[in-house]
């Protein structure tokens, strides 16, 4: 029996080994492909500059409700304890509002960055699809999905660019 098993796979490599042969396979760092190309600047400038716009109006209000607290404390010996509640009630309520923009900062810088990103990754689709026919690649993978990809493979330089003249076309 186990002569049997050992004959079957022996005869699977054997027979399989041409036809893999045949084949030829790409592999792309697609973080690296995200990090380097145009495109990619290009969303990432962007996404930098709406940060830095939403931590910016985020700081002001900070800001305001720190000095809220500052007047408070100066305050506190001589208001009465009706106003003095109703100071912290105006600071919690601002504090609150602070915290749900902040919450909304975060959501719209990512659902900026989706729709940023989206032309971006639809184009790099197309690109490595047309590198892989033009090319005759059976196929190309994520380099960083495989435990050993030579070098002779990588196939991430030639994405670039193709992506960034192909960006430069769509424009």
């Amino acid at each position: 029996m186990k002569k049997i098993i050992i004959s079957a796979v022996l005869a699977c490599v054997l027979f399989a080994t041409p036809a893999l042969a045949a084949q030829k396979f790409g592999f792309v760092n697609l973080p690296e492909v995200l990090v380097k190309a145009e495109p990619a600047k290009q969303v990432s400038e962007k996404r930098a500059a709406l940060k830095k716009k939403l931590q910016n109006k985020l700081l002001a209000e900070r800001k305001a409700i720190q000095e809220m607290q500052i007047q408070r404390e100066k305050q506190k010996k001589m208001l009465k304890p009706e106003a003095l509640e109703e100071m912290d009630r105006k600071i919690r309520e601002r504090m609150f509002r602070f915290n749900e923009d902040q919450k909304k900062a975060e959501a719209e810088l990512k659902e900026e960055q989706n729709k940023m990103s989206e032309p971006v990754l639809t184009l790099l689709g197309k690109v490595i699809d047309e590198y892989g026919k033009k090319n005759g690649y059976t196929a190309i993978f994520n380099k960083l999905q495989m435990p050993f990809v030579a070098d002779s493979a990588d196939v991430t330089p030639e994405i670039i660019k193709e992506l960034n003249n192909a960006w430069k076309n769509k424009k």
